[in-house]
């Protein structure tokens, strides 16, 4: 459900943003991580965009957290969902850190041998931290983050991601 949802909202995101220096979009790759015993860590992405604000700003994205094995069983929960959040930036040269605090309206899917078993949907707060490194002469910037997911269907979820922006 949200993954639909999810992509008109990138879209919608980005359509709806005026032309100006401080409006970016990405994509990041990393891996998500569990924090209760008897999971493995699962594979992540996001689809991001934003309006930075001088040294505020706020950001939107799709989050999919892949599924996460549960160990020695072939059970599985599936974890995706949208996230807003408010951004404060600190420049240093060329390289930008930037902290996050927000909200995540996320969907959990239980799996047993790949057959949904059960659902679970909510809201819960997400904040995290990261650098961008921007290149001078392009419109890209290089972004590493972490960010952390409380109690999403009962568990705290910590994910690190590495990806790309586009500034426009």
């Amino acid at each position: 459900m949200f993954k639909l949802y999810g992509s008109v909202f990138a879209l919608l995101l980005l359509v709806s943003m005026p032309a100006s220096a401080g409006n970016y979009w990405g994509v990041s790759f990393g891996q998500a991580d569990v924090d209760s015993a008897g999971f493995d860590t699962s594979d992540a992405f996001k689809i991001f965009g934003g309006t930075r604000f001088g040294t505020f700003g706020v950001e939107g994205a799709y989050i999919d957290m892949g599924d996460f094995d549960v160990i020695g069983s072939t059970a599985s929960v599936s974890v995706d969902g949208i996230e807003i959040s408010a951004m404060a930036y600190h420049d240093v040269g060329a390289v930008t850190l930037f902290a996050k605090a927000g909200l995540f309206l996320w969907s959990a899917t239980a799996n047993v041998s790949g057959l949904a078993l059960a659902t679970d949907d909510g809201s819960d707060l997400t904040y995290g931290f990261g650098a961008l490194y921007k290149f001078a002469s392009l419109p890209f910037s290089l972004r590493g983050e972490y960010q952390f997911f409380q109690d999403v269907s009962g568990g705290d979820i910590d994910m690190w991601t590495i990806g790309a922006q586009f500034n426009f």
